[in-house]
């Protein structure tokens, strides 16, 4: 079987769906030595991995960039004569050349344009949507994302599987960081007191002025000082957030780290109070999973996928923009027991472990080999 692969996000600096393929792509490549894998891109890239010698990487050159390579793949799809054809980024080609599967990760701009960019928005309803009613079979990262593709591309339910993406890097249980590492970690970031975390980029639906409101609140009741680490690069509109960091009265307490090496990653993760992730709107919301897999307590809202990662071990609050109420389940951690803390700890590393990128790309490939 010849499997043809949206691979084009590889060739950017490895975030979110780019991390997402990237370990897919791992796994196939383990799980599968018999098949072809065809790898399209519109620029070269490498991998901190060997693929196996069915993996195969074409470098299409589309005079429409990024967006292109869906409108010129069909000569390519019958060059290799590709079986099934993988969109891992919510689009798949124009084609009756072979089956398609598109992933789709949230439709989040959709549900609210204010959690974008017009640019996105427009992509989404041109080509995400059509890819949805087009595609042969969808996969949902999420059932929460599930039911905002039936709704909006109004198809039917069984056309979607819901096969969740996340896993953590930490669920091994063993931290990679060594002593030399964390004295430069702390010396970098000024990471010698305790600390709340956020971790993503800062952008309108990750609703980091409510946090910073909400820290500027605890710190209010609490006699203790803590830090807020923002750890993440700066998205689109990220002006409200800082402007909010300027206005507050702990700004100097307010650590942005930008963006954070996966070593960084892990140390603010394996160090911190608690993660605050009060987002707007998530297809998943892997930062949740990855701080479960360290035992670190979640602060998180009642929307979208959110409930459906975090389970009955995160702390929720109903209106993610309510930062009073963000604030009291911040003191609710803090004042914690030792033994209730444990609880948590314990809890949210079972629930972590729920979440598999082996089982990810084996559901995948199933899916894929099953048309």
């Amino acid at each position: 079987m010849n499997i043809g692969i949206d691979a084009k996000v590889l060739a950017k600096r490895r975030t979110g769906i780019g991390i997402y393929v990237e370990q897919i792509v791992k796994y196939f490549s383990l799980l599968d030595t018999e098949d072809e894998f065809y790898l399209f891109t519109n620029q070269n890239f490498t991998l901190n991995f060997d693929l196996g010698k069915n993996f195969h990487q074409v470098v299409v050159h589309p005079k429409l960039k990024s967006l292109g390579i869906i409108f010129c793949l069909d000569e390519y799809l019958k060059k290799y004569k590709i079986d099934v054809f993988w969109g891992t980024e919510h689009i798949v080609p124009w084609t009756n050349v072979c089956k398609t599967v598109v992933t789709i990760h949230d439709l989040a701009v959709l549900m609210n344009p204010e959690l974008g960019t017009r640019k996105n928005a427009i992509i989404q309803k041109l080509f995400t949507i059509p890819s949805c009613r087009r595609a042969d079979k969808i996969i949902a990262i999420s059932n929460s994302t599930k039911r905002d593709v039936i709704k909006l591309s109004s198809i039917n339910e069984d056309k979607v599987e819901v096969i969740y993406n996340g896993d953590s890097p930490y669920n091994h249980g063993v931290s990679n960081i060594t002593t030399d590492q964390e004295n430069t970690i702390r010396k970098k970031f000024n990471l010698y007191d305790k600390y709340f975390l956020f971790v993503s980029t800062i952008e309108p639906r990750k609703n980091v002025p409510t946090i910073i409101k909400a820290y500027n609140a605890f710190r209010s009741t609490v006699k203790e000082s803590y830090k807020l680490v923002l750890a993440g690069g700066l998205g689109w509109r990220y002006e409200a957030s800082l402007s909010e960091i300027e206005h507050s009265p702990y700004k100097q307490d307010i650590i942005m780290t930008g963006y954070c090496s996966e070593i960084e990653r892990e140390f603010l993760y394996r160090n911190g109070e608690c993660l605050l992730f009060p987002s707007l709107y998530e297809g998943l919301g892997l930062p949740i999973i990855e701080a479960m897999s360290v035992g670190l307590p979640v602060i998180t809202a009642d929307n979208s996928s959110l409930h459906e990662v975090g389970g009955d071990v995160a702390f929720y609050t109903k209106n993610a923009m309510d930062h009073e109420a963000i604030a009291n389940l911040m003191v609710k951690v803090e004042g914690m027991t030792l033994t209730a803390r444990n609880s948590i700890a314990e809890r949210s590393k079972e629930r972590a472990q729920t979440f598999s990128r082996k089982k990810c790309a084996e559901q995948i490939l199933q899916l894929i080999k099953s048309l």
